[in-house]
């Protein structure tokens, strides 16, 4: 079977300021893992689960 590129024979000219500057990161490490262990205490409190539990797990860094 043949991947298919979204952008394959179009032949795209991509100037810089198209393209995302990934050398500022956003975020720390430990700003990602607070932010990660945030989400999955939320969406364990929707569904009336304890945070930590099996499914889902506390991260640490």
């Amino acid at each position: 079977m043949k991947k298919l590129n979204a952008l394959a024979g179009q032949e795209f000219d991509h100037s810089e300021n198209s393209l995302i500057d990934n050398s500022v990161p956003t975020m720390s490490s430990l700003e990602m893992v607070d932010y990660i262990n945030a989400d999955r205490k939320s969406k364990a409190g929707a569904e009336g689960l304890k945070f930590p539990c099996k499914q889902y797990r506390k991260l640490e860094h």
